[in-house]
C-alpha cells in the first residue's frame, strides 16, 4: 500500500540516527540486484539496500537471451566479461523462426542466428551480481517483506539549496516485516520497485483495470533421448504447427470454473474460443537429451478464454507432434522414456497505457523491468526487457540522486512514452484469435485496441 502524508517521516518509528537510511531501496531483488549493483558500481559514495520476500537464489533452470544483451552487463560495471562467460551454461544456433498453417507442412520457416540462443544460469548470475553489490558496501535484505510505503506528500528537495544541509524529514518510509514477524522501518530518497508484473505497487497504481491482453505460458523442461538430434539442431524462437484451434474454457474434469465451496462460485457453462498456439523450445544445459519447451497465446480476457489448467492439457496433447516424439506422453512416462525436470505457467498481462505512470503525489517512487510496463506484449518480459532498458535508466536514475530531482513529475521521464512499444500492439492484435459473437460475426474489442496511448 503506498500513500502520502505531509510529513512521512515524523509517522515512522524509526530512530533519528543514519542505521535505517538509505539513499536507494530497490524493492524485488531477483532483477533488482543488477539495478542497484549498476547504481552502486558508478557511485559507490550512495547507500542502497535491496529487499526481498525470500533468499535473494537464482533458480537452476536456464534464461535465455542474446549474447549482444548481455553487454550491458559489461557497460554498466555490473560484472565483468570473464564472469559473464563463467555463467554462460550453453551456445547454440540457429534458432527456428516458423508459421505453419496445417500438419502439411504449409506455411514459412527459416532460421535466425544469435537470438536468444545463449543459455545463462540465473543463479551463478545472480550470485556474481550480488556479491559485487555487497563488496561495494550494497545491504541486502532477504526474507522481509514490504507492507507499506508512506511518501511526502508535497516534495521538498533533499539539499536546501542555500545551506546544503539534509531535510531528514523529507524521505519515503517503508513498513516491512522480516522472517521472525519483527517489524522493521526503512527512510529511503528513493524507493525502486523491481517487483515484477505482479507489483503490488502497480496493481495499486493501474486501480480496477483489468489488462487489455495477456499472454498464457505453459510448459518446462524434460529429459528423453529423443530430444538430442533436436538439440543439436538448435532451437525455436516462435512456430506454429497449424492455425487457431478450438479449445475449450474449462479443463477436462472441470464443470464450472470454481467448485461449489469457493465464493467465487458461478455456475458458467463450458465455452470454447479460437486461440493461436504458439510454441518456442530451447537446448538445455542439464544435458543433451533436455530440452526445454513452451507453448503460449496471445488473447484478451473474455470469460471464454482457456483456464491455465486446460492450457497445460492442450501443451500434453500436443507436445508429441511438435517435438516428433514416437508416443504420447503419457505413454513415454508409463514405460521410463522420458524424465521430467520442472515445469511452470505464467500470466504476462500488458495494458496499453504502458509504461506505467502513477499518481502526481507519488514522489521519490520509480519502477524498472516489468514492474514498469517497459515489455513488450509480444515478446514477454524479465531479464531480457530489463537489460534493453539499464543503459537509458541508470544513467537517468543516477542524475536524478544527484540533483535531488526525485519528485514525480521529474521521474516521470524515466519512463516515458515508447511509440516502439504501442506499434507492437498492432502485432500483438494480429496475433489474437478474436472472439465471434454468437449474435453476430463481428470481433472483440481486442481487435480494435487504442494505440493512442
Amino acid at each position: 500500500q503506498v500513500s502520502s502524508s505531509s510529513n512521512a517521516a515524523a509517522a515512522a518509528t524509526a530512530d533519528d540516527d543514519d542505521g535505517d537510511c538509505y539513499d536507494v531501496v530497490v524493492c524485488g531483488g531477483t532483477l533488482g540486484i543488477f539495478t542497484a549493483t549498476a547504481l552502486l558500481a558508478r557511485d559507490s559514495s550512495l547507500k542502497i539496500a535491496v529487499l526481498e520476500r525470500g533468499p535473494l537464489l537464482g533458480r537452476d533452470q536456464d534464461w535465455n537471451i542474446a549474447r549482444s544483451e548481455l553487454a550491458a552487463l559489461v557497460e554498466l560495471g555490473i560484472m565483468a566479461q570473464q564472469e559473464i562467460e563463467e555463467c554462460i551454461e550453453l551456445e547454440f544456433n540457429p534458432m527456428r523462426v516458423g508459421f505453419k498453417t496445417s500438419s502439411d507442412g504449409s506455411g514459412f520457416s527459416t532460421p535466425v542466428n544469435d537470438v536468444l540462443n545463449i543459455g545463462i544460469s540465473p543463479k551463478k548470475l545472480i550470485a556474481t551480481a550480488r556479491k559485487k553489490f555487497e563488496d561495494l558496501g550494497g545491504t541486502v535484505l532477504e526474507k522481509v517483506s514490504l507492507s507499506s510505503i508512506l511518501i511526502p506528500e508535497n516534495y521538498e528537495g533533499e539539499l536546501d539549496n542555500t545551506k546544503k544541509e539534509k531535510n531528514t524529514n523529507n524521505f519515503a518510509v517503508l513498513q516491512c516485516t522480516d522472517s521472525q514477524k519483527q517489524n522493521l522501518v526503512l527512510r529511503s530518497r528513493l524507493v525502486v520497485d523491481a517487483m515484477g508484473s505482479g507489483s503490488p505497487i502497480a496493481a495499486q497504481a493501474r486501480g480496477p483495470k483489468k489488462p487489455d491482453g495477456v499472454c498464457l505460458v505453459v510448459g518446462g523442461s524434460m529429459a528423453t533421448d529423443q530430444f538430442k538430434d533436436l538439440n543439436s539442431d538448435g532451437g525455436d524462437l516462435i512456430y506454429t504447427m497449424n492455425g487457431a484451434i478450438e479449445v475449450p474454457t474449462l479443463a477436462t474434469d472441470q464443470q464450472y470454473p470454481f467448485p461449489p465451496s469457493s465464493p467465487n462460485y458461478i455456475q458458467t457453462p463450458n465455452k470454447t474460443s479460437e486461440i493461436q498456439l504458439f510454441w518456442e523450445a530451447f537446448p538445455s544445459s542439464a544435458g543433451p537429451s533436455y530440452r526445454t519447451t513452451y507453448m503460449f497465446a496471445y488473447m484478451d480476457t473474455q470469460q471464454q478464454r482457456p483456464s491455465l489448467q486446460r492450457l497445460f492439457q492442450e501443451y500434453w496433447r500436443l507436445l508429441p507432434e511438435y517435438q516428433n516424439l514416437d508416443h504420447s506422453i503419457e505413454e513415454l512416462v508409463d514405460m521410463g522414456k522420458i524424465t521430467p525436470k520442472r515445469f511452470l505457467y505464467a500470466v504476462f498481462p500488458t495494458y496499453t497505457d504502458s509504461p506505467i505512470q502513477y499518481p502526481n503525489n507519488w514522489h521519490r517512487l520509480v519502477s524498472v523491468g516489468d514492474a514498469s510496463g517497459i515489455q513488450s506484449p509480444l515478446s514477454f518480459g524479465g531479464f531480457g526487457a530489463l537489460l534493453r532498458h539499464m543503459p537509458r535508466i541508470i544513467p537517468g536514475i543516477e542524475d536524478a540522486l544527484a540533483k535531488d530531482y526525485l519528485d514525480h513529475s521529474s521521474l516521470k521521464g524515466l519512463n516515458p512514452y515508447l511509440p516502439n512499444l504501442a506499434s507492437t500492439w498492432m502485432m500483438q492484435t494480429s496475433m489474437s484469435a478474436p472472439v465471434v459473437s454468437s449474435s453476430s460475426s463481428s470481433s472483440s474489442s481486442a481487435s480494435c485496441i487504442s494505440l493512442s496511448s
